[in-house]
């Protein structure tokens, strides 16, 4: 089995838009990829992101601060700005 070398792959085209305060990110396609609203960086925009974090009503509030993660994947860094500034 070959093994394709990095540098014969292409990587998608990054392209970022705007639409009112919300920035977009985008690979390659216009698909989003990722959001953040301008305003407000630290804030979840995109409703899937958000539905991400809802462990946060299950927990005590106290011991999140405690608590570990492992994120796979960087992606827009939404969550991990999130939690940066958020869960601390």
């Amino acid at each position: 089995m070959a093994r394709t070398k990095r540098a014969d792959r292409e990587l998608p085209e990054v392209n970022f838009s705007d639409y009112g305060d919300v920035r977009y990110l985008h690979l390659g396609t216009e698909w989003v990829q990722g959001s953040m609203r301008l305003g407000a960086p630290f804030e979840i925009e995109l409703e899937y992101m958000q539905r991400m974090m809802a462990w946060l009503l299950f927990v005590d509030p106290a011991s999140v601060a405690k608590r570990h993660a492992m994120q796979l994947g960087l992606g827009a860094a939404t969550l991990t700005k999130f939690c940066r500034k958020k869960l601390r």
